[in-house]
C-alpha cells in the first residue's frame, strides 16, 4: 500500500471515528435527556426505567451515564418501594466506584433505607407507593371515599363508583346522553356523594346520591352560575364550592347547604380562578391556593375562617405552591412545591388557623401529581398523566388513495408533548405546539424555531392567515384581560393581539380565514341558552354577522373552507328528541355567505365517531378520521377515510392509529401532518408517608 492511499486510509478512518462517535455520544445524551424528562415531566416512572435500563445495555462504555442511569432508576423505584431501590443504588456502588458523585449519592440513600427499615422493624407500618388504576378508561373527575374502599368518578355520562380492591364498578346513575356526570366528593360517613351534572337545559346544577343510589335530588341550580363542589362540612351539612357567575371574571367560595340548598358565599376573588378548596377536619378554616398576582402562574396557599371574616397567608414563597390537603388529625397542612429544583410533597403545621415553624419536606421528587384525596387513616390518592401526543408526518397519493411510506415522528423534542400541526399556505413552514411552545419548523432545512409569546397561556386551534405571516389561536391572555378567546399571532415578533373574547359558559372551536383574509369564521357555543352559531367576523371593523345557528344539540366543532372559498363545513350531530340522546355524527357544510346547509356524511353513534377532518387543496375531497371505538371503556384506533364533496363512495386509506386529530395536509397535497394521541391517566396511592400522628384531645 503507497503512503497516498495509506494517508487517505488514515484520514478516512479518523473522520469516521469522530462522526460516528459524535453521533454515538448525541445518542445516548438524547436517550438519557428522553429518560430524564419522561421521569420528571411526565411522571411516567415505568417507562422511564425502561430508557435507564436501555440506555445501560447500549452504551455500557459511557459508565458517567450509566452510573446516573442506574441511580435515577434507584430513584423511581424509591416512589414505588424500598426493597427495588435498594437493590439499585447499590449496584451503583458495586458497579460504577470510579463514579465518585454518583456513588456518594447512592450511599446516601442506602444509609436512608437502612434508618427505614428500621424504622420498620420497630413496629411501624411500612411506607408503599402503589398504583391503584391505570388503562385507558382510567377516569380522574372523583375522588376516594373517606373509609378508603371506593373511588368515585365519571364513566361515560354517568356517576360510578369502583370498589378499589376487587375493581368492581356500579352506577348510581341512568345518563343519557348529551347530559353527564362530572365532578364528585364524598360526604365524611362515606355514604353519599355530591356532584356536578350537566342537564337537559345545558348547564351544571349541583346533585346529591347515596351510596346505594337512593334519594338523588338537585341541591343548587343556577344557569347564571358554573359551580365546582369540592368539599362536605365534618357534620354533612354544608357543601363547599366555588361559584363562576356568567357574567364578569370573578369566582366565589361559598357554601351550599345540603338540606335546602340556600348559599353563604364567603370570599369573592376579583379576576382569579380558585381551583382547590377544602375544609379543616373541625370545621373551623377552610384552606385553598390561587395565584396572588394574575400576571403570574405560581400559586400560594390561604386559609379562610367559616364564617369568612378572617384570612390568613398559611404559605406564601416564590414557587409555585399547591394545596394537597389537611392531615386527619387536623394539625398540618399538606402541599406540593417546586421551590427546590424538584416537586416535592411538604407538611406545615397548623394550630387555630396559625402557620407553625417552617414548612417541612416529608417527600422528594413526586413529579407532577394531580391530588384526589385523603382517606381518614391519611392515604393520600393522586393521578400522573401518561398522555403521549405527538405530530406524524406521512405522504399520501391522493389519486390512488393509499400512502407511500409509514407515518413518521416529526421530532423527538418534548417527546409525548408535541401536537396542533399546521402547515403554512405558502407551504415553507409546519406550525405546531410542543410542551407549551409555539414553533415552526422550516420545510426546507427542518430547523424548528420557538415563537416567543410570553403574554398567552396556551395555544389552541392554530390557524394560518393567508399569506402566511400570522396565526389565530384559541388562548388567555396571562398578562392583561385573562381573558380566553381567538388571539392572532405574528409569527415574526410573537406579539399577539385579541380578535375574540367569550363569556364564561360559552366555548369556542377551531376558525377558518376568509381567502382574502380579511374576515374569520368561527363556532361560538352559549352552553346555558343551548344556542351554537357559525359567525363571520370582519378584522378591520369587528363587526359580525351570523351564518348558522342551531339549538339542539347545542356544540358545533371547529369550522374548515374549502380551498375555493365556496363551502364551510363543520362537525356537528343528530338528536332522537323523544329519547334525547345522540342519534350521528355529521359534517355538515354551508355557504360562507349563509344558505342552507347539507349532510356530507353521517355516522350513526353506534359505528363511532368523527375525530378530525380536512380539506384536500382541490377541495374534491375531504379528509376525515373516523374512530371506531363505542364507548369510553373501549379504546379502538382511528381509520383515516376520504369522503369526495360531490358525490361518490369513500374510501378507506388504510391507515389505523391511536386517535388521529389535528389533520392539516400540505398544500402539494401529498405530506399530511396530524397528531397521535394515546394513553391516559393512572391513579395512584400513597400510604404511611406522613410523620406519627397525635391522636385529637
Amino acid at each position: 500500500m503507497n503512503l497516498k492511499k495509506v494517508f487517505i486510509l488514515v484520514i478516512f478512518t479518523a473522520v469516521a471515528l469522530m462522526v460516528f462517535g459524535f453521533q454515538n455520544t448525541l445518542e445516548h445524551k438524547v436517550l438519557f435527556e428522553k429518560a430524564k424528562f419522561t421521569m420528571e415531566t411526565k411522571g411516567n416512572l415505568k417507562e422511564a426505567i425502561k430508557l435507564f435500563n436501555e440506555l445501560i445495555k447500549k452504551y455500557p462504555k459511557e459508565r458517567a451515564y450509566a452510573a446516573k442511569s442506574q441511580l435515577y432508576i434507584g430513584l423511581c423505584y424509591e416512589k414505588l418501594g424500598l426493597k427495588e431501590a435498594e437493590k439499585s443504588y447499590q449496584k451503583v456502588v458495586d458497579n460504577y466506584p470510579e463514579q465518585t458523585e454518583a456513588v456518594r449519592i447512592a450511599k446516601e440513600k442506602l444509609n436512608l433505607i437502612l434508618k427505614a427499615k428500621a424504622v420498620i422493624e420497630r413496629g411501624d407500618k411500612e411506607f408503599k407507593i402503589r398504583q391503584v388504576w391505570a388503562g385507558p378508561g382510567v377516569s380522574t373527575s372523583g375522588a376516594p371515599s373517606p373509609d378508603g374502599r371506593y373511588l368515585s368518578h365519571a364513566a361515560g355520562s354517568d356517576l360510578t363508583i369502583r370498589e378499589i380492591a376487587t375493581g368492581e364498578e356500579r352506577r348510581l346513575t341512568d345518563g343519557v346522553p348529551p347530559q353527564f356526570a362530572s365532578t364528585s366528593r364524598w360526604s365524611p360517613d362515606s355514604k353519599r356523594i355530591v356532584y356536578k351534572w350537566f342537564n337537559e337545559d345545558s348547564f351544571y346544577d349541583l346533585r346529591i346520591i347515596g351510596l346505594d343510589g337512593s334519594g338523588p335530588r338537585v341541591i343548587f341550580r343556577n344557569k347564571e352560575i358554573a359551580v365546582t363542589p369540592f368539599d362536605w362540612s365534618q357534620d354533612g351539612k354544608h357543601i363547599l364550592v366555588t361559584f363562576a357567575p356568567r357574567e364578569g371574571t370573578s369566582s366565589q367560595i361559598a357554601l351550599v347547604s345540603v338540606a335546602d340548598g340556600s348559599v353563604r358565599v364567603l370570599k369573592t376573588l376579583e379576576e382569579r380562578d380558585v381551583e382547590r378548596v377544602l375544609f379543616s377536619p373541625n370545621g373551623e378554616y377552610i384552606a385553598y391556593h390561587f395565584s396572588p398576582k394574575k400576571e403570574t402562574p405560581e400559586r400560594d396557599i390561604f386559609l379562610l375562617s367559616t364564617d369568612g371574616n378572617r384570612e390568613i397567608p398559611l404559605v406564601e414563597h416564590p414557587a409555585d405552591d399547591r394545596l394537597l390537603g389537611w392531615t386527619p388529625n387536623g394539625k398540618s397542612v399538606l402541599f406540593r412545591s417546586n421551590r427546590t429544583e424538584t416537586m416535592d410533597i411538604w407538611l406545615i403545621l397548623v394550630t387555630d388557623g396559625v402557620p407553625q415553624a417552617t414548612p417541612e419536606m416529608i417527600r422528594k421528587d413526586i413529579g407532577q401529581i394531580y391530588p384526589m384525596g385523603l382517606t381518614s387513616k391519611g392515604s393520600f390518592y393522586y393521578n400522573i398523566e401518561t398522555t403521549m401526543v405527538d405530530v406524524y408526518i406521512a405522504t399520501l397519493d391522493m389519486e390512488e388513495g393509499k400512502f407511500l411510506d409509514q407515518p413518521t415522528k416529526l421530532t423527538h423534542r418534548f417527546e409525548g408533548w408535541n401536537l396542533e400541526p399546521t402547515w403554512s399556505p405558502d407551504g415553507n413552514h409546519l406550525a405546531f405546539v410542543s410542551s407549551t411552545n409555539l414553533c415552526l419548523q422550516s420545510v426546507e432545512t427542518g430547523e424548528i424555531r420557538t415563537v416567543s409569546t410570553p403574554q398567552l397561556d396556551y395555544f389552541k386551534y392554530l390557524r394560518w392567515a393567508p399569506d402566511s405571516r400570522s396565526i389565530i389561536t384559541i388562548s388567555l391572555d396571562k398578562t392583561k384581560t385573562n381573558y380566553a378567546g381567538i388571539y392572532r399571532i405574528d409569527v415574526q415578533t410573537g406579539y399577539a393581539t385579541s380578535i375574540v373574547k367569550f363569556e364564561r359558559g360559552s366555548s369556542i372551536k377551531g376558525s377558518a380565514w376568509s381567502l382574502d383574509g380579511k374576515s374569520i369564521f368561527y363556532p361560538y357555543t352559549q352552553w346555558t341558552e343551548k344556542l351554537s352559531r357559525v359567525l363571520v367576523r370582519d378584522l378591520e371593523t369587528g363587526q359580525e354577522r351570523e351564518l348558522y345557528r342551531q339549538t339542539a344539540p347545542p356544540d358545533i366543532g371547529s369550522v374548515t373552507l374549502s380551498p375555493d372559498g365556496q363551502k364551510l363545513a363543520f362537525l356537528t350531530a343528530t338528536v332522537d328528541t323523544v329519547k334525547k340522546i345522540l342519534q350521528h355524527h355529521v359534517l355538515r357544510v354551508i355557504p360562507p355567505a349563509g344558505g342552507k346547509p347539507y349532510d356530507l356524511i353521517k355516522i350513526p353513534v353506534s359505528e363511532g365517531m368523527i375525530a378530525s377532518y380536512a380539506w384536500t387543496p382541490t377541495g374534491r375531497e375531504i379528509l376525515l378520521s373516523k374512530t371506531v371505538s363505542s364507548g369510553m371503556r373501549e379504546q379502538k384506533c382511528d381509520e383515516l377515510w376520504m369522503i369526495p364533496t360531490e358525490g361518490g363512495e369513500p374510501r378507506k386509506l388504510g391507515l389505523a392509529m391511536d386517535k388521529i386529530l389535528n389533520l392539516s395536509i400540505h398544500p402539494d397535497g401529498q405530506r399530511i401532518a396530524f397528531i397521535s394521541h394515546k394513553g391516559g391517566a393512572e391513579i395512584w396511592v400513597m400510604e404511611n408517608f406522613l410523620p406519627k400522628l397525635k391522636s385529637k384531645k
